[in-house]
């Protein structure tokens, strides 16, 4: 079968369903489709903040990130934490903050915002085409042309919203890389921003659970930092 529309994203994820919903505004629902290769959405959403997905925090901003401020401050100046919560509020989501600054749904439940989030694709007429794996990735005469092992998808607009591969038991792995690579773009090097820390004693009641702590990193013996 073949599909044509005129805005595609690849990847159901929250970055997928936010993208569709700021296109179906502009172009039209009709025109816009979400294309995921696992046959529901959102799975790493649901799992997300513990399964209250914390969506940001009320102090975003470039001095609690490392890394180049100057990338960070032109996304949060285009889209803040004020502008996160209009967009939810409009999906009839309501957030609140804990004691330092986490934002959640009031419902503390994930689910809540991949429901809100899918409903109002729904309602503005967004296509969700499921158990889409693509296969090749290739623009022509000014289309990008989109196909799994059955079918085909054309459109004029794309976003690569695949995800990282973190939680691959959760679906997740390099298939959004792999297909970059086409064009021309090449992954900076990949590290883990959130891993286990291994102690000697074993204590299986606190997973799960957030604490405060520190932490040293050792040279030669020797601290090397502190945080």
């Amino acid at each position: 079968m073949e599909y044509t529309f005129r805005a595609v994203i690849i990847g159901g994820g929250a970055a997928g369903h936010a993208a569709a919903i700021s296109w179906a505004k502009k172009l039209g629902g009709s025109q816009v489709a979400i294309v995921e290769k696992q046959s529901k959405t959102g799975r790493k959403l649901l799992a997300s903040g513990n399964g209250r997905c914390n969506i940001s925090n009320e102090n975003a901003d470039a001095g609690h990130y490392h890394g180049d401020s100057t990338i960070i401050d032109s996304v949060l100046s285009r889209f803040s934490v004020s502008s996160l919560k209009t967009f939810f509020e409009e999906t009839g989501v309501l957030l609140r903050a804990d004691s330092e600054g986490r934002l959640y749904p009031y419902s503390n439940q994930a689910v809540t915002i991949l429901s809100a989030l899918h409903r109002t694709c729904c309602r503005l007429g967004v296509r969700e085409i499921l158990s889409f794996a693509v296969r090749s990735l290739k623009k022509e005469n000014g289309q990008f042309i989109l196909t799994s092992d059955e079918d085909t998808i054309r459109c004029q607009f794309l976003i690569a919203a695949c995800g990282s591969q973190a939680a691959p038991q959760l679906g997740a792995d390099d298939s959004g890389y792999r297909l970059l690579k086409g064009f021309g773009m090449e992954p900076t090097p990949l590290f883990p921003a959130l891993a286990p820390v291994s102690a000697a004693e074993k204590r299986r009641s606190l997973k799960g659970v957030r604490a405060k702590g520190s932490a040293v990193l050792l040279k030669d013996g020797k601290p090397f930092r502190r945080t």
